[in-house]
């Protein structure tokens, strides 16, 4: 095979290995943004943390339809949790599911993956957040 023959076809198959990369990159992202739609967050209150200049607390009313789930993410700091209507379950890395419910309390270490599923049941909470200013509040893993 000639070299010009040879830089052309690596050529051609570089370009469809980035035109293959960028495919699957936009279905991925399509898939978590897909996951975190079934959870919506309202922000209630944000305010600085006092004595803490790089930290803030949001305060935050999370809402789930029935079956689904809230795709595996992280957040930038703690999250304390507290059940307020339906049942849900919570799958933290390195603990075993925990189903909560209504009237049950939670807490998350930062930057620990975690994922939420409901079951038959709309599901409603509050999270308050203790994160760092200017990070998003939560980063979803593929």
């Amino acid at each position: 095979m000639s070299t010009l023959r040879k830089k052309y076809v690596y050529l051609v198959w570089s370009i469809a290995l980035l035109v293959l990369g960028v495919v699957l990159g936009v279905g991925v992202e399509r898939l978590l943004l897909a996951q975190q739609a079934s959870l919506q967050r309202e922000v209630l209150l944000t305010m600085d943390v006092p004595g803490a200049q790089s930290h803030e607390l949001v305060m935050v009313k999370v809402g789930m339809a029935s079956e689904s789930r809230g795709g595996k993410h992280f957040h930038p700091g703690v999250e304390v949790g507290y059940v307020l209507d339906g049942s849900a379950i919570l799958e933290v890395e390195g603990q075993p599911p925990l189903e909560i419910k209504s009237g049950d309390a939670f807490q998350i270490n930062d930057e620990i993956n975690h994922d939420v599923m409901t079951k038959s049941e709309t599901y409603s909470g509050i999270s308050i957040y203790i994160v760092e200013k200017g990070q998003p509040l939560a980063t979803p893993i593929p």
